[in-house]
């Protein structure tokens, strides 16, 4: 059974007792946390306040319009935490779609939620599992030859403006909720849904973790409030520090092919285009680190990658939503389907199974 998201940390004889601050225009929390907790939360913003500043100040990923969404997710994680928990989604929802105009326009805007809505449809068609997985295909599909413009686009910039950040937002997530949506036993609100395909910080960043649809609603505040802000202030600071390191990888040790000689050049060259990957790990802990401060207590993407101590280990530790995803959609399936030929079969036939699906 799914866990009830919870505001606050406070817990009396196994009850847990939300007290509310403040009141906005006289009806609605000031702040979702407890009294003694107020001074806490001042201080969150105002170190969101900060690590903002320096997202700004830096220019972190300002071309992927991180920057100028920044006020909006600073004024919106404030609202939202003035809200009860109820509205929180819908509010959360609301705020995402207006980035999505903000970024790109009310016409474009329009067609990517439009579009989105659209596949969401698809899953909750009134027939057949099967019928609604091949129509999401053929969606896809369609979808797929207006990217690569084999055929006419209704509008311009279709293709370059909207169809990349609606593949980040449902290409792997339809996937993964498709799967549950056949095993679901316990309803879901609109909202819930929605949320989940429409993530905030999608929007600016086209390589998204895939993010779990049963860990996107078990962890939703299922920890106090104050602690979940305060795990993803953590997380956006460590993203920031992980595109400055890359930042100064990339302008002063990447090299050239033509810049590389001697055994010192080719392990420079080797150790300096490895830690490139700092980009993509300050992305996603940016990413993550956002979606807590709305309550989504998602767990980390990578774990210390560069203390792995063996192929394993790393494994466990890089990219860890993509290796969940390709347990949980291919490993798993697999092993089931051909354990009964040996399990040591199955394993071996699930792993070349998740390896070439990573690779493909």
């Amino acid at each position: 059974m799914m866990n009830q998201p919870v505001d606050v940390a406070q817990h009396a004889g196994g009850r847990a007792q939300a007290v509310w601050v403040g009141k906005l225009h006289g009806a609605l929390p000031l702040v979702g946390v407890r009294g003694g907790d107020l001074v806490r939360f001042l201080a969150v913003v105002s170190q969101l306040g900060l690590l903002f500043m320096a997202l700004y100040l830096f220019r972190i990923e300002e071309e992927l319009g991180l920057v100028k969404l920044l006020p909006l997710i600073f004024v919106g994680f404030v609202v939202h935490a003035a809200l009860p928990l109820r509205l929180r989604l819908p509010f959360f929802l609301l705020l995402t779609w207006t980035a999505i105009g903000a970024l790109f326009g009310p016409i474009y805007g329009l067609t990517l939620i439009g579009l989105g809505l659209g596949l969401i449809g698809l899953c909750h068609l009134p027939i057949a599992f099967r019928a609604r997985v091949a129509l999401v295909l053929l969606a896809a599909v369609l979808l797929v030859a207006l990217r690569a413009q084999w055929i006419p686009a209704p509008l311009p910039e279709l293709p370059t403006l909207v169809l990349p950040i609606l593949g980040a937002m449902f290409m792997f997530r339809l996937i993964i909720y498709l799967y549950d949506l056949r095993h679901e036993r316990e309803p879901v609100s609109l909202w819930g849904r929605l949320s989940y395909f429409f993530l905030l910080p999608n929007i600016c960043f086209p390589l998204f973790p895939v993010v779990d649809y049963q860990t996107y609603r078990r962890t939703y505040y299922d920890r106090s409030s104050l602690e979940i802000y305060q795990k993803g202030l953590l997380w956006i600071l460590r993203g920031t520090l992980h595109l400055l390191l890359y930042r100064v990888v990339y302008h002063y040790f990447v090299l050239s092919p033509a810049e590389v000689q001697g055994l010192g050049g080719v392990v420079q060259a080797i150790v300096s285009t490895y830690l490139l990957y700092l980009r993509i790990s300050g992305q996603f802990h940016l990413i993550i680190g956002i979606l807590c401060l709305f309550g989504f207590n998602l767990p980390e993407t990578h774990r210390l990658y560069l203390l792995a101590s063996s192929f394993n280990d790393y494994w466990r530790r890089i990219n860890i939503y993509w290796k969940d995803f390709m347990m949980k959609i291919f490993y798993y399936p697999t092993l089931m389907r051909t354990r009964r030929w040996g399990m040591n079969t199955g394993m071996v036939a699930a792993t070349v199974v998740v390896f070439a699906g990573t690779w493909l």
